[in-house]
């Protein structure tokens, strides 16, 4: 009878630890899947925001300001720095402003 309480109480503990390793597990799977996305993302953001410079200097539009650069490494590193929404309504605010470009 003895051995098999404790044998209970050393088969809670792991059962517990295990729980929390796959819960950890899985936190840091996710965590880098959305790393990864958000990684991806920001290089579209990159591409986009710099083709968005290049249709400002060849429109004459004379747009002018940081966010008005060719660098795309600097369009990435920014991105990066910002939530998603943010980076999204810069792209949307340079779109709008090319709009108006005459």
């Amino acid at each position: 009878m003895r051995n098999n309480r404790s044998l209970r109480t050393v088969n809670v503990p792991v059962a517990v630890a295990a729980a929390i390793a796959v819960g950890v597990i899985l936190l840091v799977g996710a965590s880098l899947r959305a790393r990864a996305e958000a990684g991806q993302n920001c290089k579209v953001y990159a591409l986009a925001a710099a083709k968005q410079h290049k249709e400002n200097e060849e429109r004459s539009c004379g747009f002018k300001g940081p966010e008005w650069t060719k660098d795309i490494k600097a369009h990435l590193a920014w991105c990066q720095s910002v939530p998603p929404q943010e980076w999204r309504a810069m792209l949307k605010k340079r779109q709008e402003m090319l709009a108006s470009c005459k």
